[in-house]
């Protein structure tokens, strides 16, 4: 193992010649005994300090760092670049951070989308609405109106029902004073004739006015249905569009969660079903102002009570004219009782030409 026996040299320095090729024990001597400055021991290695001191050498532009020599043990504690033991070894980064980062960032996109969905169902949503409100404002007025006419049938039909009258009781008080029969108990007679007569007809009328009243009453209750159903369905167009969107981001992020989970990477977008309802509560949180639109302007929309209904009749039925009456017919009250000098014939009148076909 030895290539010459150890020779101290001259002096008590130890020779240059040493027992293990390489190494330059006059250098060592000189260096731990003399206490002179370091020289080469090794070739390429750098000793300074004292025992038990570990000393790196320093890297080459060709080689790694060299392993560094412990001059206490004599062992490595490696360079790096080295495969052999005891040499350090570079850190390599997780792949999972970045898959997990990458997930993140789709489910961030998926959310993003699904966020900018609520535009359309903002304008569905008032879409339906404006229709809605429409069709009832539309349906209401033309309910109204009906009320209104039928209500202003019956004014004209009594006014001209007392007109008829009061012209048949002049018309028969001529004729009596023609015929010098003109007393209490003839013009008496004459008057509850045609009283009887007035009331007969003012029942026809109200009657009539009654049962178009009836028929208007089902539009109005056809109406009130469909503002019911209307409001029903836009409740359901709107919570359907919300689900749809919360869906639509529930299976981007469920296959985005899949695929990292396939790669190793377990919660990478989180709860996915409490993302979805979170979606979904956004979506309705952001058409409340269309929802509070919608009963503001439905609060808007009411029948005409019978108060109003008439008092708008009588304005039509006054418009440019006499104001007529709004009592009852009674032929207590019937107008003509005294003679006058002209009028129709008796006989041309609703009570003679019954008679004259009995």
């Amino acid at each position: 193992m030895f290539n010459a026996p150890f020779n101290p040299g001259t002096h008590g320095n130890p020779g240059s010649g040493g027992v293990i090729p390489g190494i330059n024990f006059g250098a060592i001597w000189d260096k731990y005994v003399n206490g002179n400055s370091a020289a080469d021991i090794i070739p390429g290695a750098n000793f300074s300090g004292g025992g038990g001191q570990s000393n790196n050498a320093g890297p080459t532009a060709d080689a790694p760092q060299a392993p560094t020599v412990n001059n206490s043990n004599g062992g490595y504690s490696g360079g790096t670049g080295a495969s052999r033991s005891g040499y350090a070894t570079n850190a390599v980064a997780d792949p999972r951070v970045a898959i997990r980062a990458q997930a993140q960032r789709a489910r961030d996109t998926a959310i993003g989308a699904g966020r900018n969905s609520f535009g359309d169902l903002n304008r569905g949503y008032q879409s339906g609405i404006d229709g809605l409100l429409q069709k009832l404002r539309v349906g209401q007025q033309g309910i109204d109106q009906g009320r209104e006419n039928n209500a202003l049938n019956r004014i004209r039909s009594l006014s001209d029902l007392r007109d008829s009258v009061r012209q048949g009781i002049q018309s028969g008080s001529v004729q009596l004073s023609n015929n010098n029969a003109l007393d209490s108990s003839a013009s008496e007679a004459l008057a509850k004739g045609y009283g009887r007569f007035g009331t007969q007809q003012q029942g026809d009328i109200l009657n009539e006015f009654a049962l178009v009243n009836r028929d208007i009453d089902t539009q109005q209750s056809n109406l009130n249905l469909e503002r019911d159903q209307g409001v029903r369905d836009l409740e359901n167009y709107k919570l359907s569009q919300a689900n749809q969107i919360g869906n639509s981001v529930y299976d981007r992020l469920a296959a985005i969660s899949e695929s990292a989970l396939s790669q190793g990477v377990d919660g990478a977008v989180g709860d996915v079903n409490q993302l979805k309802q979170q979606i979904i509560n956004e979506a309705l949180s952001a058409i409340q102002g269309l929802d509070q639109q919608l009963r503001g302007n439905l609060g808007g929309i009411q029948a005409l009570g019978q108060d109003a209904v008439e008092a708008n009749a009588y304005k039509l039925a006054n418009a440019g004219g006499a104001a007529l009456p709004q009592n009852s017919f009674s032929y207590e009250s019937a107008p003509g009782m005294g003679p006058i000098q002209n009028g129709a014939p008796i006989a041309q009148f609703p009570m003679a030409r019954r008679r004259e076909n009995q």
